[in-house]
């Protein structure tokens, strides 16, 4: 076991994962591999993830009461599997998080796309959420779903929902004005500074190729190229100039919007896309803990900062974007 187990040291939280798995442990490495592999001190998060983890939560979990389809929680435990053989036990002791989880297709044979998309969806479960609960509940950090860039002088994010062009505008930035990447998909907001949060930089093939930039992988993960983000350029935190919510348009146009309205309609998307914890099994988390989420220092961020919404046609035509973003400050 211990020549598959990392740690990781997540913005000062120290991230103990271990697998049966070899290639499991090595898609974890690389999408975190900006946050080291290396101790810190005491365990803030262990994940155990094999069959037998799987199993314990799962026995674990029996005397649970079930609240929805999969979902059950205890004394400060949340248990859930679903229907394509995953399934996970996220329990708090003391200061720390134990996750115990396991994805049975992962057993089977499966082809390499099949299994790691697998691994894309068990590493957001069983790595990302616990990571983002301790972040969201006792440091008050909030996540935004964006991309952010900064030059060191001027530093921008651009949210909103998948497939609307955050991650090729964010690279084009990078590889042709000058700017370093500091998150693709996951931003993290502090009460004075925006946070990287890894994962490697996913791009539709198009994008990859007129970037010129080569995959991780020898195949595609849910249509896109793994593009490893030192291949970039990468930054761990900025302060933010601006948010930008992107559309789809004509021709290149900007407005600003009232902060708290942009944040307001920014909740309401992260609800629609459901990748953050309190969207899916993690929902229950009060009940099964008593905790809840502070009011969160991050909204001085959040609604100090300009917000503009920011609509183009994804024509590759982005040194007019660039052109109206820098306008924009």
């Amino acid at each position: 076991m211990k020549d598959n187990e990392l740690h990781l040291n997540v913005h000062g939280l120290d991230v103990r994962f271990r697998t049966t798995l070899s290639d499991f442990r090595a898609f974890i490495d690389e999408n975190y591999a900006l946050f080291g592999s290396y101790r810190t001190g005491e365990v803030d998060v262990s994940v155990q993830f094999d069959p037998q983890s799987g199993a314990d939560a799962r026995d674990r979990a029996k005397s649970f009461r079930q609240v929805g389809d999969g979902i059950r929680y205890g004394d400060s435990a949340v248990y859930w599997e679903n229907n394509f053989g995953f399934n996970i036990l996220v329990e708090r002791t003391t200061d720390a998080l134990r996750v115990r989880a396991f994805h049975r297709e992962l057993a089977e044979d499966q082809s390499a796309e099949e299994r790691y998309k697998n691994f894309q969806r068990s590493m957001r479960w069983v790595v990302h959420f616990p990571v983002f609960t301790l972040l969201q509940y006792r440091r008050e950090w909030r996540l935004v779903h964006g991309a952010a860039v900064t030059d060191g002088d001027r530093t921008f994010a651009f949210c909103g929902l998948n497939k609307i062009g955050k991650s090729t505008l964010a690279t084009y930035l990078c590889r042709e004005e000058g700017y370093s990447l500091i998150t693709d998909n996951y931003l993290l907001v502090g009460s004075e500074r925006v946070y990287a949060f890894p994962e490697v930089v996913r791009l539709d093939p198009a994008s990859a190729d007129r970037f010129g930039l080569e995959g991780i992988w020898s195949h595609l993960v849910y249509g896109k190229e793994h593009v490893s983000p030192t291949a970039i350029g990468t930054a761990s935190e900025a302060v933010p100039d601006a948010f930008f919510l992107l559309s789809r348009g004509g021709e290149v146009s900007s407005a600003e919007i009232e902060p708290q309205t942009a944040w307001q309609s920014m909740q309401n998307l992260h609800a629609m896309l459901g990748e953050f914890p309190q969207h899916g099994f993690m929902s229950v988390w009060p009940v099964a803990t008593g905790e809840t989420r502070p009011v969160s220092s991050a909204e001085t961020i959040l609604f100090d900062t300009p917000w503009y919404s920011l609509s183009y046609d994804p024509n590759w035509e982005f040194r007019a974007v660039t052109e109206e973003v820098h306008g924009c400050i």
